[in-house]
């Protein structure tokens, strides 16, 4: 096929962003006398998203004001936090020189909102080349919707056919096939432990650049 665009998930896919929340989960713990989580566990969580992570802290929380005063706490630290540690997976460094290379642009549909999505690009430099952006507040439905990835191709004036969705998450393969688009499945993501990547039911498994160069030239 002729490939006019690739859009990854941010979270897992292209960024190992964990490391933030590492230090985050630990301060918001700190604060509240609990003591600190492995950061394999806090890892599992981090696709799932801010209640997810409230709730690893907090699994004795049942009051919906407490919980959501809790997690609004763990997003403020995470403001500050966001993109000190983070790190493009080394994996994504030669695949996105390749894209480069070959004149394709790419872009990312997260779920993430567009707030940390934002300072994540400002503080730091591999994102710069980012061509197209789409967050969770722009678009009334999550992933898996395709909604998201659709405006992605819209804004980046391609055929969603003939786009590569790349992410680490079932919901990121059915947004892609809801989308039209042609799926791919990283196995460096934040997965459950056990998770089979054949059963996520990707149509490519996307290791290095060698692989993306080698769905290209077919």
């Amino acid at each position: 096929m002729e490939l006019e665009a690739v859009l990854f998930d941010l979270d897992g896919t292209l960024v190992d962003t964990a490391p933030d929340f590492y230090v985050t989960v630990e301060k918001l713990l700190a604060l509240h006398n609990k003591a600190p989580i492995e950061h394999e566990v806090i890892r599992a969580e981090v696709s799932n998203g801010s209640r997810a992570l409230t709730k690893l802290c907090f699994p004795e929380i049942t009051d919906q004001d407490e919980f959501e005063q809790l997690r609004m706490q763990l997003l403020n630290i995470y403001a500050d936090e966001v993109g000190a540690n983070a790190v493009l997976f080394p994996e994504n460094r030669e695949i996105l020189e390749t894209l480069k290379s070959k004149n394709i642009p790419w872009g990312i549909v997260t779920n993430k909102p567009r707030l940390y999505t934002e300072l994540l690009i400002k503080r730091t430099s591999f994102l710069k080349n980012c061509s197209v952006l789409i967050c969770a507040d722009d678009v009334p439905v999550a992933k898996p919707d395709p909604t998201g990835i659709l405006e992605a191709c819209a804004k980046l004036q391609v055929s969603s056919n003939k786009v590569l969705y790349v992410g680490d998450h079932v919901r990121d393969v059915q947004a892609a096939h809801n989308a039209g688009c042609v799926s791919a499945i990283v196995p460096f993501g934040y997965f459950d432990e056990g998770t089979n990547l054949n059963d996520l039911g990707a149509q490519h498994l996307l290791r290095t650049a060698k692989d993306l160069i080698h769905f290209l030239d077919n």
